[in-house]
């Protein structure tokens, strides 16, 4: 595998730094590309969302909230895990918040999913094809089941298979659910009418054994990729359970994992993983490659650095959702896919701005 060249890290930095030094760019003046050129652009940054006033609002939206006095910051406080939903809401977990955050871009506004003390510590979440929301909460030792309207149906699990989940993913064509459980360093597969059905991996740092497993995503065919957070690896198994394969070690080099929370592939079969502890995403080819990272570094002023992002979700648009905890925020990129190139070409005019916007003066 290729490391990342180090003059676009550089770049990235002083990107970084002048879109730090001054209010987010629009879209329509500058399109904020990664790697820049010269190399192949894969990403564009589409975003930061820390509270309601991050979201766009129209002109009449402004003025209500204004005499009303209905606008609220709704800032987070530790954001775990992120969803979003094909009619554009997205739920964020907060650990300290104890609640899951919604984020309704077509509305304009932000609310909590429950109120009082349903949740614990809640942590993981997927959707189903209903877009009904499951959320792992690790400190009740459950799942929690909700509808797309919020309504609480029904949570599973209990001491005999799960103990402390923390994420979970559901495999619509198979019918299984699987939630990783930190505690038992165990995934747990369990069928859609919530019978518990059999487990993956066991407890070590060996072929097939996981420590603290997170994060969990499915390949075209079907093979589990699990984010091995405390053996620093990505392990992969079949659906059933085979041992497939293992790779990534520990290292402080760009390539090396430190601390992998969460994974997802995108429509053209390439795997991005988040590393907490790098503050990283690394983007993998379908072939095993890596072909980018992204971010590096606790810069709360620097829309493109992650401080520890624990989350990723990437939607059918191949929009990328990123939870980053110590920021205390979530990122949007768009992945430029061969699809999304055709709909929005980058054109010279594109790169001309986004080189000066690079090289002009910080503020």
């Amino acid at each position: 595998m290729k490391r990342t060249n180090i003059c676009q890290l550089v770049l990235c930095f002083v990107l970084a730094a002048l879109l730090g030094g001054c209010a987010a760019p629009k879209k329509q003046d500058v399109r904020i590309l990664w790697p820049p050129p010269p190399a192949e652009s894969k990403l564009e940054w589409l975003g930061i969302y820390s509270s309601e006033l991050d979201l766009p609002r129209t002109g009449f939206q402004q003025s209500i909230d204004k005499l009303t006095g209905s606008l609220g910051e709704q800032n987070f406080i530790s954001p775990f895990d992120i969803v979003s939903t094909a009619s554009g809401r997205v739920y964020v977990s907060d650990i300290h918040l104890r609640n899951v955050r919604i984020y309704d871009f077509a509305a304009g506004k932000v609310t909590d999913l429950t109120t009082g003390t349903t949740f614990k510590t809640p942590t993981g979440m997927t959707l189903d094809k209903a877009e009904n929301l499951y959320v792992t909460d690790a400190g009740h030792g459950k799942v929690m089941v909700f509808s797309p309207d919020g309504k609480y149906l029904r949570s599973f699990g209990d001491p005999e298979n799960i103990q402390k989940p923390v994420n979970i993913v559901i495999n619509d064509k198979l019918q299984r659910i699987f939630v990783a459980d930190s505690l038992q360093h165990k995934i747990f597969v369990f069928d859609l009418q919530l019978n518990s059905l059999y487990s993956i991996g066991t407890p070590g740092s060996g072929e097939g054994e996981l420590h603290v497993p997170q994060g969990m995503a499915f390949d075209s065919e079907d093979n589990l990729y699990v984010a091995d957070y405390l053996n620093a690896r990505v392990s992969v198994f079949t659906a059933e359970g085979k041992f497939v394969r293992m790779f990534g070690t520990r290292g402080d080099q760009i390539y090396n994992f430190e601390g992998p929370r969460d994974l997802a592939f995108d429509s053209e079969g390439n795997l991005h993983i988040v590393d907490a502890r790098k503050g990283l995403l690394l983007t993998y080819s379908p072939q095993g490659q890596l072909l980018m990272t992204t971010g590096g570094g606790p810069e709360p002023l620097h829309p493109l650095s992650f401080g520890a992002p624990k989350g990723i979700y990437i939607d059918a648009d191949d929009r990328i959702f990123i939870a980053d905890q110590l920021n205390r925020r979530f990122s949007v990129f768009q992945f430029l896919s061969k699809k999304q190139l055709e709909k929005h070409p980058i054109t010279e005019a594109d790169l001309q701005r986004l080189m000066e916007f690079i090289n002009q003066p910080a503020k």
